[in-house]
């Protein structure tokens, strides 16, 4: 992965991320910070793989664990 998942976050219409954090919901609705938002959803989901590379990849995870 690009970067480590952090704090759950939903992101709308790149006006508003609402932010589940340790100790809060926050709603930020400035376009600097909601930028962020946008940046970090767009590298989480370039790291992303879905179907047959999903498999892969937990195959191989679990063939490394000794799982299979």
């Amino acid at each position: 992965m690009a970067i480590p998942p952090g704090p759950g976050f939903c992101l709308y219409d790149d006006r508003l991320a609402i932010v589940e954090d340790w100790h809060a919901e926050l709603w930020i609705d400035d376009p600097e910070s909601t930028g962020v938002y946008r940046r970090v959803w767009d590298s989480l989901t370039a790291s992303a793989v879905y179907g047959t590379g999903a498999h892969r990849l937990i195959a191989r995870a679990r063939a490394q664990l000794n799982l299979s």
